[in-house]
């Protein structure tokens, strides 16, 4: 009778207060998996703004990972540290991912995403130079920004 309908209200309560009572409870901290990730620049500059605003904006965590961001001095440094295990992931050219490819090179590396739409390299000369074509530059020297750089391998192709 009585005992039973008291019961059945409170079960009905407890079970209608449930989900806000949850809600409420402090959650518990997902784990997440700390992902390494080398940037191939020796400065984070605006170049990578995207995976630093990700980081900020906490897109990273949403999905589940911790994720670090190492700065090397250029691709081929990147696509070496890929390699040896000792990072996860890397933003590093496509050109290592060929020169892995080469018969008698190990290189460990999985090329799965573009980053850049195109071309990120450039050859240019100081608008008063002689050298006006890129014929004319047969047997001159070019800079680069590192010798780590993927560039070294665009430049010598």
């Amino acid at each position: 009778g009585a005992d039973y309908g008291m019961r059945r209200r409170t079960v009905l309560q407890a079970a209608a207060l449930a989900p806000l009572v949850m809600k409420l409870m402090p959650a518990k901290a997902a784990e997440l998996t700390p992902v390494k990730c080398i940037i191939p620049i020796p400065t984070f500059d605006e170049s990578f703004a995207p995976f630093a605003v990700a980081k900020y904006m906490g897109y990273f965590k949403e999905e589940g990972f911790d994720v670090t961001f190492v700065t090397v001095r250029g691709s081929n440094e990147a696509a070496m540290q890929i390699s040896t295990g000792s990072a996860d992931v890397a933003a590093a050219s496509p050109v290592d991912e060929v020169i892995g490819l080469q018969p008698g090179k190990d290189l460990d590396v999985k090329y799965f995403y573009d980053l850049y739409y195109r071309n990120i390299w450039s050859i240019s000369v100081p608008e008063a130079s002689t050298i006006q074509a890129l014929p004319e530059l047969k047997g001159k020297k070019l800079g680069l920004i590192g010798m780590g750089s993927a560039g070294v391998a665009f430049g010598r192709a």
